[in-house]
């Protein structure tokens, strides 16, 4: 915007466009501001604003009746954001920490630490890969986490090669990895976590390809 950043939502059927939100630029942070994915069943979509004491601000929006809710993180600025179901969300903040926020039967949304690294692997490519499982790159791996259990799990790691990007389609239910091999080309496969199944698509002669994603959703 001419003031700093926002957040606008347009009506496709009248073209209409309206500010939901804005950030003047004065309080604009690196890494502190970011647009949210709608959510599984289109009704919400939202965005992360920085607050006092390095933190932010988690706002939730209904496209339905217009409304917000809002909730604030424990520490740390959101990086990734993934939805695991309408009522339920995940957001890597940075400081290398996996929250994960749900909403209980009486309305209220309850925050709780899922993952925190101490070790300093940098942690990327968050995702959910069922309502109740996230994945993430990290280490050279792709490893997840069930919501049941303690501890998260390595799923894949290359044998050959360096894992580049991780994208998961849930209509294919399958990863796309881009991996670096040894002479600097690439190649790119996929993974499904449900059979174990991976297949190399193709090779790639060419140099400094940071990510390979899917689209119409694979």
């Amino acid at each position: 915007t001419e003031a700093g950043v926002g957040v606008s939502l347009m009506d496709l059927s009248t073209a209409r466009k309206r500010t939901v939100f804005e950030l003047p630029e004065e309080r604009l942070i690196k890494g502190s501001f970011a647009l949210l994915k709608w959510s599984p069943d289109d009704t919400l979509y939202g965005y992360a604003s920085p607050i006092k004491d390095k933190r932010a601000k988690v706002a939730l929006c209904n496209v339905r009746d217009g409304t917000t809710n809002s909730l604030t993180t424990t520490v740390g600025y959101v990086e990734e954001f993934c939805w695991l179901a309408p009522n339920s969300f995940a957001y890597l903040n940075n400081s290398n920490e996996v929250r994960v926020v749900s909403r209980v039967e009486n309305g209220k949304r309850v925050k709780r630490n899922l993952y925190s690294d101490i070790s300093g692997a940098s942690i990327s490519h968050l995702t959910a890969i069922s309502p109740t499982t996230l994945a993430w790159k990290q280490e050279g791996a792709i490893r997840s986490w069930s919501l049941l259990t303690n501890a998260p799990v390595e799923l894949w790691r290359p044998k050959t090669n360096e894992l580049v990007s991780c994208y998961y389609s849930h209509e294919s239910e399958k990863f796309i990895i881009n991996a670096r091999n040894s002479d600097q080309s690439y190649q790119v496969s996929t993974f499904e976590p449900r059979t174990g199944t991976f297949e190399v698509l193709n090779r790639l002669e060419m140099s400094g390809i940071f990510g390979v994603n899917w689209i119409n959703a694979g």
